[in-house]
């Protein structure tokens, strides 16, 4: 429930940053609450995990490290989500592949790579074990961010509108691989953000289709989602090497490729 709990909180707070209407199919909560009661929400949710640690039944020096722990990752979570936030505002600003990658690392992969070295502390595991089974996880979290943003200019992501990442000025691996290729489009892209992310509604959703119109034939969303299932079998095999085989590792594994490819 630890990370449970912080994670549904920032997904409070990065609604309200990005000024998103929509999560998991409804509104979202400060659309259905108001922006008060959805910030102050966002927030408890945040200091929360600290009372289960402190009130599970752990020893002193376990509850140090989950402390210390949970700190880290909250720190990093935040790092990236302002990474996102500074590319969101800025259309001149687009972030390399590897920037990109690191922002997926720290946003998503923060609590993935939370849950991990917690739960190894948790059993009475080392803070060693704890380190390799977190960086595993963080690279998992990073590949889920990375195929959802794939699915959000293509398909769709379910409880979300589709392409809704171009209203919030999202600069995702799809659009990072077009530029690369097509830099002479920038002008019309950035163009295109803007008006994505304006009052006019209908000119903004005109704008996502023309957007994601532009770069559905150019092969950048297959690309994007081959480097990401590139990195999964990479973090699957790191996986398989730090853990013995045993249901508990394939359950995880079966767990992930459920997250990433359902």
């Amino acid at each position: 429930p630890m990370v449970e709990i912080a994670h549904n909180g920032s997904l409070i707070v990065d609604d309200i940053e990005d000024d998103a209407v929509q999560r998991r199919g409804e509104a979202a909560e400060h659309i259905k609450f108001g922006m008060d009661l959805a910030l102050n929400a966002g927030n408890l949710m945040y200091f929360l995990p600290a009372r289960v640690i402190d009130t599970a039944s752990f020893s002193d020096a376990q509850r140090l490290l989950l402390h210390r722990f949970y700190v880290e990752d909250m720190v990093r979570l935040h790092f990236g989500q302002g990474l996102d936030i500074l590319w969101h505002r800025d259309h001149e600003n687009i972030p390399g592949v590897e920037q990109y990658r690191e922002m997926c690392r720290l946003k998503t992969g923060g609590l993935s790579r939370l849950a991990a070295r917690a739960a190894v502390i948790a059993v009475g595991g080392d803070e060693r074990t704890a380190g390799r089974l977190g960086r595993i996880a963080e690279e998992f979290g990073a590949c889920f961010q990375i195929i959802d943003d794939v699915k959000n200019l293509g398909p769709g992501v379910p409880g979300k509108e589709r392409g809704d990442d171009i209203i919030e000025g999202k600069k995702s691996l799809p659009i990072i691989l077009y530029l690369n290729r097509h830099g002479e489009h920038k002008p019309r892209i950035r163009e295109l953000f803007e008006v994505a992310g304006g009052a006019d509604k209908t000119a903004a959703w005109n704008a996502v289709g023309e957007l994601i119109e532009l770069i559905a034939p150019s092969g950048c969303l297959e690309e994007a989602e081959d480097q990401a299932r590139e990195l999964l079998e990479q973090t699957r095999a790191s996986l398989e090497r730090l853990a013995p085989p045993c249901s508990a590792r394939n359950a995880l594994i079966e767990l992930v490729d459920l997250l990433i490819t359902g």
